[in-house]
């Protein structure tokens, strides 16, 4: 299996996600994540239409997974399907959820790099 702009799959039929793409959704995804059990609410592809309405423009299912992949975010494939399940709270859905314990970080220079826990930067 393939990652591809479409999500997981066999073949070659499509490309690699778009970095740009991807890079949105690393910016989403770092207020977003923090659970550290898998939600089966919602796919890949649903939690994707949320960058999307963010961003307000396209997002890949494959550019979402491979964001979730970078920023260690945990995923478990779902059998059948190009999209998967992740570790992110439902709560994400709402386009005012902060993660409170990441609110400070929000703007640091180091960031992502940034040790979060002290970084003394921001």
């Amino acid at each position: 299996m393939n990652l591809t702009e479409m999500g997981f799959e066999s073949g070659n039929k499509y490309g690699l996600p778009d970095e740009a793409q991807v890079k949105l959704c690393l910016k989403w995804l770092y207020d977003k994540s923090g659970r550290t059990t898998i939600n089966t609410d919602y796919t890949s592809y649903n939690w994707k239409h949320s960058v999307e309405d963010w961003a307000g423009t396209y997002i890949s299912n494959g550019a979402f997974i491979k964001a979730c992949i970078d920023y260690g975010v945990p995923i478990k494939r779902i059998i059948g399907s190009p999209s998967v399940h992740v570790a992110i709270s439902s709560h994400a859905r709402n386009p005012n959820y902060v993660n409170k314990k990441l609110d400070r970080h929000l703007g640091c220079p180091n960031w992502p790099n940034c040790a979060m826990e002290g970084c003394g930067e921001y």
